[in-house]
């Protein structure tokens, strides 16, 4: 089953730090995971985290587009 997930968040800090928080795959790890993030259209990365009852700690996604940095600030 697909599912698409959208999200739109107001965040008290300048646009700069959100967006390193955001790409920075050793800022990402620091607040949700360790991960292989690399921010181009098409990148496949793996989070990973400790393995849990019907979840093996594994989480593989890919970038789909590209957000306009403008429309985030």
């Amino acid at each position: 089953m697909k599912r698409d997930l959208h999200f739109e968040i107001v965040y008290p800090h300048p646009p700069e730090k959100v967006w390193q928080a955001l790409t920075d795959p050793g800022a990402i790890a620091e607040w949700l995971m360790p991960n292989n993030f690399e921010p181009r259209v098409g990148h496949k990365f793996t989070f990973r985290t400790h393995p849990a009852p019907g979840f093996d700690g594994i989480n593989e996604t890919k970038i789909r587009n590209e957000t306009n940095r403008q429309r985030s600030r």
